[in-house]
């Protein structure tokens, strides 16, 4: 494994634990954490939320697969 696969390798690691950690904090009814540069915030709805939960699912599906293939 090459220096640039490795930190690839260590990045998608991070990122999965990362998406790991939000979607039990998510499965325990917490809700999720999105930020903008902007002032604007006026909630975020269930809706919201859940098809949040399940893009990073799906990231993290995609992360792990990519891992493998290191």
């Amino acid at each position: 494994m090459n220096k640039e696969t490795l930190s690839r390798a260590k990045e998608l690691e991070a990122d999965i634990k990362c998406i790991e950690v939000l979607l039990e904090e998510h499965k325990k009814n917490h809700w999720l954490s999105v930020t903008s540069p902007k002032p604007y915030n006026e909630g975020q709805s269930g809706r919201f939320q859940e098809e949040l939960a399940q893009w990073l699912e799906e990231r993290k599906e995609a992360y792990k697969k990519e891992l493998e293939e290191l």
